[in-house]
């Protein structure tokens, strides 16, 4: 069965009585419906995945290619050192490891808009306050001071190290045996070597981790621009509709804690979904107050409800007269993005006062 774009809830479209509506969360589907219908990168497959790639002129599919022809380039160049046989699993292995990335990213391209979104939630719970003027002065300062920093490190360790003058005197300054000593032209000679020996491994590492890289974010960068456009034609998730996700919290709990058959139980323990509260929890669960309500940082919801417990003490005076002594109990729901409970904890008795 499909789910519903805005609460992944199931529906049902060949119900006649909801048709592309969602029983769940009562959110039209039809313009869902028609844009998997309409929208090319949705066929799947290999077809699908072309029109995904071509938004940004088929980017990730250069990326590989171009890192392949460089690989078959540097097995005959710097890589001629290296066997044979490693030169080309290295190539094949990045290859088909770059072509999982793009799939793999195709594949998930509803789960980014969602983790997109969420992310946006979670900036939108920060604190505004002083403490963001300081961070944007701080972000200011930040890149002249790492670049102070960065030279005045690079001076100490000239100063210090030996070798890397000599690594410096080899890669910057022009060749010159005059002005060097015997002991230096030997140190300079063996860092040389050992450098042309380490050369081609470290090509070959640097050769599989940038294509790797650049063919992950060239395809991140495509799927974020298809959830740009899905989010303009589509409802946003209900974790970004606080009011709707309260009344889903609502309805699920009744659903759950109010299902007729059930034996009563007296157990004070936190109370999982479909676990029993309590027969008299399951009387009043729908004449509880929703009085406290908070946002997690994770997207769910998390709200406080209040019931007056039905065995409150009466106390009754000389003369007849009965006077009650109303005593609360709390429930405290917890709820993931999509408002699916995830438990139901019962706090402590208490009176009024």
């Amino acid at each position: 069965m499909p789910r519903c774009i805005v609460c992944n809830g199931y529906y049902n479209p060949d119900d006649p009585a909801s048709g592309t509506r969602c029983q769940r969360c009562q959110s039209e589907n039809a313009n869902w419906i028609r844009w998997q219908e309409n929208e090319p990168v949705e066929e799947g497959g290999l077809h699908g995945l072309l029109f995904f790639t071509e938004q940004y002129f088929h980017l990730p599919f250069l990326v590989i290619f171009t890192s392949l022809a460089f690989g078959l380039m540097a097995t005959a160049g710097i890589w001629r050192v290296i066997r044979l046989p490693i030169c080309l699993f290295a190539i094949t292995t990045t290859t088909l490891v770059n072509l999982l990335i793009v799939y793999g990213v195709y594949q998930g391209r509803h789960k980014a808009r969602e983790r997109e979104l969420l992310r946006q939630f979670r900036a939108t719970l920060r604190k505004k306050g002083p403490w963001v003027w300081l961070s944007s002065q701080l972000q200011t300062l930040l890149i002249p001071v790492m670049v102070v920093g960065l030279i005045l490190l690079l001076t100490y360790a000239l100063m210090r190290s030996d070798l890397l003058r000599a690594l410096v005197r080899w890669l910057v300054f022009e060749p010159t045996q005059a002005s060097l000593t015997a002991e230096q032209a030997a140190r300079l000679s063996d860092l040389k070597e050992r450098a042309e020996q380490a050369l081609p491994v470290i090509a070959m590492a640097a050769y599989i981790t940038g294509s790797l890289t650049l063919t992950y974010f060239s395809s991140v960068l495509v799927a974020q621009q298809y959830t740009g456009r899905m989010g303009k034609a589509l409802p946003d998730p209900i974790f970004l509709q606080g009011d709707l996700l309260m009344q889903v919290v609502q309805r699920e709990v009744e659903k759950q804690l109010c299902q007729p058959g059930r034996p009563p139980s007296n157990s004070r323990e936190p109370a999982q979904p479909g676990q029993d509260l309590g027969q008299e929890s399951m009387q009043d669960v729908r004449r509880w107050r929703w009085e406290t309500l908070e946002r997690t940082p994770a997207g769910g919801i998390k709200v406080i409800a209040r019931a007056e417990c039905g065995d409150s003490r009466v106390e009754e005076s000389i003369t007849g007269h009965r006077t009650r002594h109303p005593e609360f109990m709390d429930y405290i729901v917890e709820a993931d993005p999509w408002g699916h409970i995830i438990r139901v904890t019962q706090g402590e008795r208490r009176s009024q006062y």
